[in-house]
């Protein structure tokens, strides 16, 4: 979020909105149940499906490959951001 934006607050706050969104956003839009059969794969989207595994010490292999392509999500999200404003 940083990437985004020159104020440090503001991406702060974004960070901590993301973070939620992922955290708290995906189950809560999986549990509405809107979208039927794809109510799990959008509850697994979310990062409190991968903790509570992890919270309890089992060391699941979707786990780990969750939370790494989460990271290179956001880091090729940053470099596409960086590499946007170098063209400006």
């Amino acid at each position: 979020m940083s990437s985004l934006t020159e104020n440090q607050i503001v991406a702060f706050v974004l960070a901590v909105l993301t973070c939620a969104f992922f955290y708290l956003g995906f189950d809560f839009i999986a549990s509405m149940g809107f979208f039927g059969k794809q109510d799990l794969i959008i509850s697994y989207l979310g990062i409190q499906n991968h903790y509570v595994s992890l919270s309890r010490g089992v060391l699941d292999l979707r786990d780990i490959l969750y939370y790494i392509s989460l990271i290179f999500f956001f880091i090729l999200c940053t470099k596409l951001s960086m590499q946007a404003i170098r063209w400006k």
